[in-house]
């Protein structure tokens, strides 16, 4: 399995973590989350994905927030995570079906509405 230690516990929070030498309890999962990040964000799957993103503990980050934040321009050129707007663009329109052009905030909607992104 190729991903980070916050990756497999953020799996395990999800209960979604396929091979069963990395499976622990969605409890154990939150209380190593809040030990690697330092923060307490509950229960809130997509709040913790925020955070790994922005502190680089993804080996294979969430695609469509990967996509949009660097179509965003929030992403450092420096960062692992950094795409040309460009190709940010094509990768959303790929990933979603649809092409909202320079609209960040249709982008952002379509994200919360199919589970992706959390409200502001």
């Amino acid at each position: 399995m190729w991903a980070s230690p916050f990756e497999i516990m953020l799996a395990n929070l999800k209960g979604q973590v396929p091979e069963p030498g990395y499976r622990t309890t969605s409890s154990r999962a939150y209380e190593e989350l809040k030990k690697i990040s330092g923060h307490d964000f509950g229960w809130d799957v997509l709040k913790w994905e925020e955070w790994g993103f922005d502190n680089n503990m993804f080996m294979n980050p969430p695609r469509y927030l990967e996509l949009l934040r660097n179509f965003e321009q929030r992403v450092s050129s420096r960062s692992l995570y950094f795409m040309p707007r460009e190709k940010a663009y094509e990768g959303l329109k790929s990933f979603t079906g649809e092409d909202f052009g320079d609209d960040v905030q249709r982008w952002r909607k379509w994200g919360i509405e199919h589970g992706h992104l959390r409200e502001p």
